[in-house]
């Protein structure tokens, strides 16, 4: 007996559909239950003994949200401030705001964010210089990058970071220049990223 779970919001509460191999006038609901996307249903069949109970995940999105963006300016070197950017390869849902450079989550749930880039630095002979990157979450760091080199000719150096946070609607992610030694920059031209997809979200939170 296979079963094909689909939802709705409507007045608050989830009608499940069950469709079965059997006519649906031989099926009735016996009951069901939505914890945490566990999902519950029971139902009986005239021609089984008894109830059947079907357990398991259901990944529900009701505001699904994707996004990969880049940076196609030659450099950006600016701190303390979200870095914006102006390529953008997806962005389903609409959650993310390139002009501004952040993220705002459509529903409170867990969410995955990445970024990479290319630090450059200046020749130097002696002193170390660095590049930092920071996650903000309503401005509170909650993650960082660090890139840095000594006694260089000039050169290319990299970063990157990988983060998943738990995030309650309305809360919003994006990228800043921490730190930054004198001349040095983030390279544009398309090598720098930021992308970031929901994970799982808190679904009995949406319905209500």
């Amino acid at each position: 007996m296979d079963c094909i779970l689909s939802w709705e919001k409507q007045w608050s509460r989830v009608f499940i559909a069950i469709s079965l191999d059997y006519p649906l006038t031989q099926v009735k609901m016996k009951s069901y239950a939505i914890e945490n996307h566990l999902i519950t249903v029971s139902v009986y069949d005239n021609e089984c003994v008894g109830f059947q109970t079907w357990i398991g995940y259901a990944d529900i999105k009701s505001a699904p949200a994707y996004f990969y963006v880049q940076r196609s300016d030659t450099t950006f070197s600016q701190t303390k401030i979200p870095i914006p950017f102006d390529v953008e390869k997806l962005n389903a849902g609409g959650a993310f705001s390139a002009s501004s450079g952040k993220f705002t989550a459509p529903a409170k749930g867990k969410y995955f964010f990445s970024a990479s880039g290319i630090p450059v630095f200046l020749p130097s002979s002696s002193s170390r210089q660095n590049l930092d990157i920071g996650l903000y979450l309503n401005g509170g760091l909650i993650g960082a990058a660090h890139s840095d080199e000594m006694n260089s000719v000039g050169t290319h150096e990299t970063l990157s970071f990988q983060s998943t946070v738990e995030l309650q609607k309305g809360d919003q992610i994006w990228l800043e220049i921490m730190g930054i030694s004198p001349g040095a920059s983030l390279f544009g031209n398309g090598y720098f990223h930021f992308c970031g997809f929901t994970l799982e979200e808190e679904i009995s939170q949406s319905l209500t």
